[in-house]
């Protein structure tokens, strides 16, 4: 059974180039998605245009990768990380793309890190998603939570010592920032559609339901996201048994 998309449902994603010696490598993206809603969480009276919306995706992009721009800390990010566009999809009832827009601020310079010491990068900070508060029973909460792996970062966030976990304090950042970047996206104009807003959200695709996002969550573990070896090229080493 397909997953029924609700209506308005609009999906944005950051889509960053992994680089090295100046050339891309490789990429890590994240997507959230999101209604497009009125002030009072309602959809709109009249269905909006297909030009009204490929106007409002476009506006949305553009307000997703300047929330990024303005709230991401560079230098918790290596140089090899570096934002290649934002791309702004909405969906019909069967999942359906059927208007998309990209944005990125060419011929200015894109966004990138600014430390020279990268953590793997098949590792990840993931931002949990919620529609309830951690920690406390929800039914269905399997379906009501969801869950963002963030680019990789820069050795600059670990903590002290031997632990290899984010601080306390660079824990917070990362996720004060995070709802910042949310914060500006939510808030970014999206004429003509004039009184919506981008409003963040999870959908199950088990219980093909619609479930806003009141919560966001993180830890100060790393996690593993995937291998990052689509094009990534590394070094290989062997020796002979007893050889040394």
């Amino acid at each position: 059974m397909p997953i029924v998309v609700p209506a308005n449902c609009v999906r944005v994603s950051w889509n960053f180039d992994l680089v090295r010696a100046g050339a891309k490598v490789d990429v890590a993206e994240f997507s959230v998605n999101g209604r497009l809603l009125d002030a009072f969480g309602a959809e709109p009276g009249s269905p909006p245009t297909d030009a009204q919306y490929e106007a409002a995706c476009g506006a949305l992009a553009q307000g997703a990768y300047a929330a990024w721009h303005d709230h991401a800390t560079q230098a918790n990010y290596a140089v090899s990380v570096v934002l290649a566009d934002v791309r702004v999809a909405q969906n019909d009832a069967a999942g359906h793309t059927i208007s998309e827009a990209r944005y990125n601020p060419l011929p200015t310079p894109l966004w990138a890190g600014t430390d020279n010491h990268s953590l793997p990068w098949q590792l990840s900070v993931c931002i949990g998603a919620y529609n309830y508060a951690p920690g406390t029973f929800a039914p269905n909460s399997r379906n009501r939570r969801g869950r963002v792996f963030l680019p990789p970062m820069s050795t600059v966030v670990l903590g002290e010592g031997s632990t290899g976990q984010l601080s306390a304090d660079t824990l917070a950042q990362i996720l004060h920032e995070w709802d910042q970047i949310m914060t500006a996206t939510h808030d970014t104009s999206l004429a003509p559609l004039s009184g919506l807003a981008w409003t963040p959200g999870i959908l199950s695709p088990t219980k093909h339901q619609w479930y806003d996002t009141i919560t966001w969550a993180s830890d100060s573990i790393i996690d593993t996201q995937r291998r990052r070896r689509n094009r990534e090229l590394g070094l290989s080493a062997s020796i002979p048994v007893f050889s040394t």
